[in-house]
């Protein structure tokens, strides 16, 4: 799937609503394979966000993961967000729960993959590596969603799982993590600088998702609640 405008035309977004198939989800992984352009105009900027919402009760991502090298809608960087909204859209609570530096270059496909299982939240995206622990994590989400700049970007793969927690985890937490700077979440209060908020166009995608629930001939251990996959050390039994 290739998002972007051509060039000399306006920016232009898609939304496509998603929802996950157990309203009482509250344990799950999101898998995106894309890309994203280089920087060709002054207006455009590039952004990648992966979201779980549950609404209506709540306005805003329960868990929020952003690969976020110069959008001015949050800092730069490699975050995990949680944000609670009236249905007015004021804030109530903003935290941010990890905030990493992002190696990331354009035009190269990247694999990102968010782990969502109880209060625990992993985020990789190639090196890159945000993690969280947290009781807001903790809510139910019935929705998913892709958020992206606005330079041309490129979908390759999406693919949700409901997610249980890995034995191993604890064991193998330290390598998994030794890439990470220490960070405690704390209350999000940023600014953007632009008061105009030029840079606050973005393409959504909201996906519809079909988790799997019963074995996979190609894969036998992908069954109830464990996809089996390897490379989702947090949740996952590999």
């Amino acid at each position: 799937m290739a998002v972007g405008a051509p060039p000399g035309q306006k920016e232009w977004g898609i939304l496509l609503k998603s929802r996950i198939r157990d309203s009482s989800q509250k344990n799950l992984i999101a898998e995106v394979t894309f890309r994203y352009g280089a920087l060709s105009a002054p207006s455009q900027h590039q952004t990648f966000r992966i979201a779980f919402d549950n609404r209506p009760e709540i306005v805003g991502p329960v868990v929020s993961a952003w690969a976020n090298p110069n959008n001015d809608f949050i800092e730069p960087g490699f975050l995990l967000q949680h944000i609670r909204k009236t249905p007015e859209k004021l804030v109530v609570q903003d935290l941010l729960l990890d905030h990493q530096p992002l190696s990331i270059k354009p035009e190269v496909w990247y694999t990102a993959i968010l782990e969502v299982v109880g209060d625990e939240a992993l985020f990789r995206l190639g090196n890159n590596v945000a993690y969280a622990q947290s009781e807001e994590i903790t809510r139910s989400n019935n929705l998913g969603s892709l958020t992206l700049g606005t330079t041309w970007h490129e979908i390759k793969r999406v693919r949700i799982w409901e997610a249980a927690a890995n034995p191993d985890w604890s064991k193998r937490k330290p390598s998994i993590l030794k890439k990470r700077r220490p960070y405690s979440p704390a209350p999000h209060n940023y600014q953007s600088p632009k008061k105009e908020h030029l840079n606050h166009a973005f393409h959504q995608i909201r996906f519809h998702v079909a988790v799997p629930l019963r074995e996979s001939p190609s894969n036998p251990r992908c069954v109830s609640r464990c996809c089996g996959e390897t490379q989702h050390p947090l949740h996952h039994v590999g």
